[in-house]
């Protein structure tokens, strides 16, 4: 907790098997589980969005782990940065999504932002009719809009909070 009581989150880039969530194993046909190899299912056309999955490699870099959110053609996944060995995080939608552009754009800006008090976006990329930005993992963090919909904060906090932000 920071000092106005706001949550505040560890940047870690450091991964481990034990880490790995159930989704990364799957059953065999004697109901055990065994963990998944490190190899996506080769595909002969790329996905789209909707039909992204566990185990699908984007950019023959990131393999997709978890769904986080999955809404309306947009997902969010936590992923690993397999050249880097890092937890990464990549939200996709369609590039041919109305948002997509202006998305790329926000991504794209943010990334030349350099203040630790911000998400750090690593990349930006269109790639087989398919947007996704690539984010720093926190596990820990708390979207802003989370924040302020459990209700008004106290002076002090909304202070300490805007004041960090205005500051960054």
């Amino acid at each position: 907790m920071g000092e106005a009581g706001t949550t505040v989150a560890e940047r870690s880039t450091a991964t481990s098997s034990e880490q790995r969530p159930a989704s990364a194993q799957h059953a065999t046909g004697d109901g055990s589980a065994e963990p998944r190899t490190d190899e996506a299912p080769e595909a002969s056309e790329a996905p789209s969005a909707a039909e992204l999955h566990s185990g699908h490699r984007l950019g023959k870099r990131y393999r997709l782990e978890e769904c986080i959110t999955r809404l309306d053609g947009f997902s969010s996944w936590r992923a690993m940065d397999e050249k880097l060995r890092r937890a990464v995080g990549i939200h996709v939608l369609p590039a041919g999504h109305e948002r997509a552009p202006a998305v790329l754009a926000a991504a794209r800006s943010t990334a030349l932002l350099g203040d630790l008090r911000f998400v750090q976006v690593l990349d930006a990329v269109e790639e087989n009719d398919l947007v996704h930005v690539i984010q720093e993992w926190l596990p820990d963090a708390v979207p802003l809009s989370t924040v302020l919909h459990t209700g008004p904060l106290d002076a002090h906090e909304a202070y300490a909070l805007v004041s960090q932000v205005s500051s960054a």
